[in-house]
């Protein structure tokens, strides 16, 4: 069952208006003042009201979309629409209906009910055709926010991190959170708070779990749930990526070049100092950029396409999915990013990993002194190489296709990640408990009053 709605976003109550209001006023009321405003304070000052604009600019954007929803009725229309769910799912982007089609497929052979909300119109979720599962297109940003708020249900299941940070709050009729995480490295990586406030958390191995439990104990805060669920999407790998094409379809090894986006990647710190002497060594080259890099990085993306040009030996990959792309390559070139574990769990192929510096600024761990998981786990599925030896990757990349071990790939493997190739099944098994859980609650709950 397919369908679209748009949705508003609720307003503040009037409270809120009235403390912005006065915030404001107080700011531009002039008056005597002596003292001296030193450059920190003016900075201060700055944020203020940059962040009260902000929040005045939300507010006036949230009256709209609730106007707007009043008039179509589609708020409450979808709100009818989802009576007597009490799973829901939500996604941003399609990118992450293989995560969730595992666990989904899962419940159904369960024969347990759920209702699919997605941000993406394209996503293949809404085309699921099963009297057990209502999908919905609910928009983005604001408009999905209002739905999501406001949401009716026992159990929420998402892969979105920070829950009651930013836009998504905890709705007040939603009993359990429970993020589903979608990559096996370390939660470390995260932005801040990305977990804290979800009630509990699959994972999808043991650093995980490790690296929640530390924060918690930092903060001082309530211990969530953990499960020792497993990546699902490797699920749907061990399916479609095995049949694929064989390795490569010439003499020279596929080398696939797949950078994170950001500062840090490959493509912004090395760029071509990277990939000109493969490509002059005539290896064949896919290069396979993050998704993000298209939407955050544009202008970069564009010349390193004016770049390539020149070379035949190039393919530039634009799949939603890398299955396609990992099961031709013979060895993978890439930095700090989840991707490299795919490669190595999924295909048991080597990795080179170029050590560029990865700041803690911003993320989970700034507050730990530990090890990140990634820093020590490359070593296991490849090499490290400095960013100042990209002119020897050719050599480099020789070396480590002849001295490769696919059985210490799969060691780790079954050392790092939960329960491969039925994670689904397993995460189904596990919604299943907390829905029953929360139901004994709710009876309790209703007995004593």
């Amino acid at each position: 069952m397919t369908a679209q709605f748009f949705l508003s976003q609720p307003t503040k109550p009037r409270s809120s208006w009235r403390r912005v209001s006065g915030i404001a006023l107080g700011i531009c009321i002039p008056g005597t003042a002596f003292a001296y405003l030193d450059p920190g304070s003016g900075s201060m000052l700055v944020y203020a009201l940059t962040g009260m604009a902000a929040t005045v600019a939300y507010l006036a954007r949230g009256l709209y979309y609730r106007l707007t929803a009043t008039l179509w009725g589609r708020a409450d229309q979808l709100t009818a629409q989802l009576t007597g769910i009490d799973l829901v799912f939500y996604s941003e982007g399609g990118q992450y209906w293989g995560v969730f089609n595992p666990v989904i497929d899962a419940l159904m052979a369960r024969g347990i009910r759920c209702a699919y909300l997605t941000s993406d119109p394209r996503d293949a979720g809404l085309q699921t055709e099963s009297s057990l599962v209502s999908a919905f297109h609910i928009g983005s940003g604001a408009r999905a926010a209002a739905l999501l708020n406001n949401l009716s249900a026992d159990v929420v299941v998402m892969t979105t991190p920070q829950l009651d940070v930013f836009n998504i709050k905890r709705s007040k009729q939603v009993r359990h959170y429970s993020h589903l995480i979608h990559a096996p490295t370390d939660t470390l990586l995260y932005r801040r708070y990305a977990f804290d406030h979800y009630d509990s958390v699959m994972c999808s191995g043991p650093h995980q779990i490790d690296s929640i439990r530390a924060l918690e104990e930092h903060r001082e805060g309530k211990a969530k749930l953990l499960l020792e669920t497993g990546c699902t999407y490797y699920d749907n790998y061990e399916t479609n990526a095995r049949p694929l094409s064989a390795v490569g379809s010439g003499d020279q090894p596929v080398v696939l070049i797949a950078p994170t986006w950001g500062p840090n990647g490959l493509l912004a710190a090395q760029g071509m100092e990277l990939l000109k002497p493969i490509l002059e060594a005539h290896y064949e080259v896919i290069l396979r950029p993050h998704p993000q890099t298209y939407k955050s990085e544009a202008d970069l993306m564009e010349s390193m396409e004016e770049l390539l040009a020149p070379y035949a030996n190039v393919t530039i990959d634009r799949n939603p999915t890398a299955a396609a792309s990992m099961a031709a390559a013979s060895i993978m070139v890439s930095d700090l990013s989840g991707v490299i574990f795919d490669f190595a769990f999924l295909f048991k192929r080597p990795v080179i990993v170029i050590d560029n510096w990865v700041s803690r600024d911003g993320y989970e761990a700034e507050y730990l002194d530990r090890t990140i998981w990634e820093i020590d786990a490359r070593e296991r599925i490849g090499r490290v190489v400095s960013g100042e030896r990209c002119r020897l990757l050719p050599s480099i990349i020789s070396e480590t296709l002849g001295h490769h071990s696919s059985k210490d790939a799969e060691q780790f493997r079954k050392e790092s990640v939960y329960n491969f190739g039925r994670a689904g099944e397993v995460a189904a098994s596990q919604i299943e408990e907390i829905l029953r859980s929360v139901r004994d609650e709710r009876t309790h709950i209703s007995h004593a009053t």
